[in-house]
């Protein structure tokens, strides 16, 4: 190795130098402060430079020993070398600089010698220091301390795979990067002009204070951790690239002449905040799992741009984003789960464009576009509070193929340009499931057409539009259930089609020359209309319309008739109001407990449903007729006694069976139906029919009780499906009775005096007579059809157990025959 002092002044100092003894400190190796000609490759002691110093050589400083470069000093390479730091090399108001000529081609002609590389354990101390013509200026595998550093006119600036904390750091005209980070770093103040690269990263790096000019990428992480903070991005090809799984988090930022803010790629745990600035696409992602970007202003500086191009597969959060000058808003695919809030966005050619198997919720936010508003295919959306708003050229509004949709206080508008509009639709659906509550659609030649479809929801407003035979709603094979619908200024107001259904609760009408059309199979169930400014007949087709309305208009239907709201009372058995879900056809109410409920009623009658758990009732009642009442077999706790009234128990909602606490007591003139359901009764308890009363069964069932016992004639009785008792029976009927459809399983006692006959039923457990003049007989019915060539044939004998029988115009014999005695 040569180190060269050019000075005449310093050989004369050496000269005299050599006639001095050295000092040495006691506790310290000696420092060499003088300037030979020659240095040894290999600094063993701790030495300082100063003035111009020529290096041809490698370098190497050995562990525990120091160099320090004194301030205005020149270090000249002349050759391709490298200064290896196992020590310390610390340096001050330096310039590390080759008087070679570039060794290669690069943007700088740069990289004619290796560079600084410090060593793990080795230190780094620069202060004032400007570095150029290198392959990499500073390597750090050791620890490093820098202040005002500058590299320019090399391949690679700083490459930290150990620690640094650093200010103020510069990079100027680098071939590839200006600061790589693998281990960890503390920057503030950074700048990085004319560069492939400013800050490659993939340790841990908290940078703030950061100005990056006219480079290739700003910022590419492949994972680490640690924030930004501060950065000004201007000319760039890409703000941030992001690979891989990262802890990062940026904030405050600023931008111009970006083409692209965010290539986030595939990574996860990536977080941009607070962005102001032009960049042609904010956010390009293929596969993230994680990502969230918030408080972001970016405008478009060229024509055909998309702000959000993302493939999420994972979450993908966005917020208190305003883009404008965008040709495209957002296009994206995947099968996350995408969120937008509070957002103002504006696409000068189109809206949104989402596919896949993921979801997009956008909520408090506008969407405006010149173009269509919004595609979605197969994602399922949910938008709230959020408007869509086209302009004049704006043909549709938001499509759906598949998926379901939820729509909450959200209007779907645009222009109304009147008669000129002869296509533009608000919103489209085919196969779809759309729950519309508070939903607004203005300014459409079609409000919304649906094919297909199930849409519900508390209701939709159409208004303004529907010129040029166009409508406000249209259904194609499709249902729908609202709460509420207002419309107004439109030719028509609904048109149903195939096999549709429309449910409204309320309308309320104003300005439309056809308030529904209803083709054949297809039918509107409309509880309440108010019209304004509307007479004669307001609906027609070939199909059916119920309605109720104080108003006075005609229908040109083929199948109508008018609700009647009429008040119901929903009591108990004793004729207490009671809480109880009333159903009549596709409405439905809540008994409160203290007042009736008004139900719309045909005059001719409808059925009324009544339940609450498991005890229902259903009876036909008539519109327009007071006093009228539902009551409700409530099983109570302890002891029940039917007393005067015809109570059924049906089917509870969960196939459960109705369960009584206590003694069960039927009394005189009254009855209980079961109907396809059971009646379970605690093993101690007795079930008691008594004279005059009656147990009856259409599929129902008694079992659990100690006994049953049915007192008199016709205490039980089955039809369809049957009684079917499972505990000990006793049938006092006091002398000559009969019943059908009664299937008992455990043992039946028959009382002194009665004589019982059973037909079409059976008896399977033990039968005990308490009287020689007690008797059970169980006849069953045989039922022979004689046809010829498919007609019956009358007068053919049929002999069943020995007699003959000769078939009735029916071509029928029924015979009876006893199966138990």
């Amino acid at each position: 190795m040569q180190a060269t002092y050019r000075s005449t002044t310093i050989v004369i100092l050496l000269l005299l130098a050599s006639l001095l003894p050295v000092a040495f400190h006691d506790d310290a190796k000696p420092e060499l402060d003088i300037s030979p000609s020659d240095f040894p490759t290999i600094i063993s002691t701790n030495t300082v430079w100063s003035g111009e110093v020529i290096l041809s050589d490698n370098l190497s400083i050995s562990h525990g020993v120091t160099l320090t470069v004194k301030a205005g000093t020149f270090i000249n390479i002349t050759a391709d070398v490298t200064i290896q730091v196992a020590g310390t090399l610390s340096a001050e108001d330096t310039i590390i600089n080759s008087s070679l000529g570039p060794s290669g081609q690069g943007n700088s002609g740069t990289g004619v010698w290796h560079g600084i590389i410090v060593d793990a354990g080795g230190t780094l101390a620069m202060d004032n220091v400007s570095i150029a013509n290198s392959r990499t200026a500073i390597t750090v595998s050791g620890s490093s301390n820098l202040a005002n550093v500058t590299v320019s006119q090399s391949y690679i600036g700083l490459d930290i795979d150990g620690a640094m904390i650093a200010t103020d750091l510069s990079c100027l005209d680098l071939d590839f990067s200006c600061l790589k980070v693998s281990g960890t770093a503390t920057v503030t103040g950074f700048s990085a002009t004319n560069v492939s690269i400013a800050v490659a990263q993939s340790g841990l790096l908290d940078i703030a204070n950061v100005q990056i000019t006219d480079a290739g990428t700003g910022f590419d992480i492949t994972g680490g951790s640690g924030g930004a903070s501060q950065i000004a991005v201007d000319n760039a090809s890409i703000g941030w690239r992001v690979r891989g799984t990262t802890a990062v988090f940026v904030d405050d930022c600023t931008s111009t002449g970006l083409a692209t803010l965010l290539d986030a790629g595939a990574s996860s745990g990536f977080s941009l905040s607070n962005f102001t600035g032009v960049a042609d696409r904010v956010l390009r992602a293929d596969g993230i799992t994680d990502l969230t970007m918030a408080d972001i202003i970016a405008d478009a500086s060229a024509d055909d741009s998309t702000a959000l191009d993302v493939r999420n597969d994972g979450t993908l959060t966005l917020s208190d984003l305003t883009l404008t000058g965008y040709a495209m808003v957002m296009e994206l695919t995947g099968d996350g789960d995408t969120t937008i809030s509070d957002s103002t966005m504006n696409g000068v050619d189109s809206g949104i464009t989402a596919s896949g198997s993921g979801t997009l919720g956008i909520s408090d936010s506008t969407i405006t576009s010149g173009g269509n508003l919004g595609e979605f295919s197969q994602i399922s959306t949910t938008f709230s509070n959020t408007d869509f708003t086209g302009g004049n050229a704006t043909m549709a509004g938001l499509a759906w193929i598949g998926g379901t949709h939820t729509l909450a206080d959200v209007s779907i508008t645009r222009t109304y340009i009147g008669a000129a509009d002869t296509s533009s639709m608000g919103a489209n659906g085919w196969w779809v499931d759309l729950t519309l509550d508070n939903v607004d659609f203005s300014g459409w030649h079609s409000s919304l057409e649906c094919e297909r479809c199930t849409l519900d929801g508390s209701g939709i407003t159409m208004s303004d539009g529907g010129t040029s035979n166009g409508n406000g709603l249209t259904l194609r094979d499709s249902s729908a259930v609202f709460a509420a619908v207002t419309s107004s200024h439109m030719i028509t107001a609904v048109t149903l089609s195939g096999e549709s259904s429309l449910v409204v609760s309320s309308w309320s009408a104003q300005l439309h020359n056809t308030l529904v059309a209803v083709s054949e199979n297809s039918i509107a169930q409309i509880r309440d209309i108010a019209i304004a400014d509307m007479s004669g007949t307001i609906a027609y087709g070939d199909g059916t319309m119920y309605w109720g309305s104080s108003d006075v208009f005609t229908l040109a239907v083929s199948t109508s008739q008018q609700y009647i709201e009429t008040s119901v009372n929903i009591t108990d058995l004793e004729g207490n109001h009671v809480v109880a879900t009333v159903n009549v056809g596709p409405w439905q109410e809540n008994a409160d407990g203290s007042n009736p409920v008004s139900l719309p009623l045909f005059a001719s009658g409808s059925e009324v449903i009544a339940s609450d758990g498991g005890a229902g009732a259903a009876v036909i009642l008539m519109g327009g007729v007071s006093g009228q009442s539902v009551q409700l077999p409530i099983i109570p706790a302890g002891d029940w006694v039917i007393a005067s009234v015809d109570v059924i128990l049906g089917a509870t909602t969960d196939g459960s069976p109705h369960v009584l606490s206590g003694n069960l007591t039927i009394a005189s003139g009254a009855s209980l139906m079961l109907s396809d359901t059971t009646l379970e009764l605690a093993g101690d308890k007795i079930l008691s029919v008594e004279s005059g009363a009656a147990l009856l069964g259409d599929g129902g069932t008694v079992t659990g009780a100690q006994m049953i016992t049915a007192s008199g004639v016709g205490a039980l009785g089955g039809i369809g499906d049957g009684l079917h008792l499972s505990s000990p029976t006793t049938i006092d009927c006091g002398g000559t009775a009969g019943a059908e459809g009664i299937y008992i399983t455990a043992t039946t006692t028959i009382a002194s005096g009665c004589d019982y006959t059973i037909t079409g039923g059976k008896v399977s457990g033990d039968v005990l007579t308490l009287a020689s003049d007690s008797r059970l007989e169980i006849k069953n019915t045989l039922t022979v059809i004689i046809i010829d060539a498919g007609t019956p044939v009358e007068g053919a004998s049929v002999s069943v157990g020995g007699t003959n029988n000769l078939t009735d115009a029916q071509g029928q014999v029924i015979a009876v025959a006893t199966a138990r005695l």
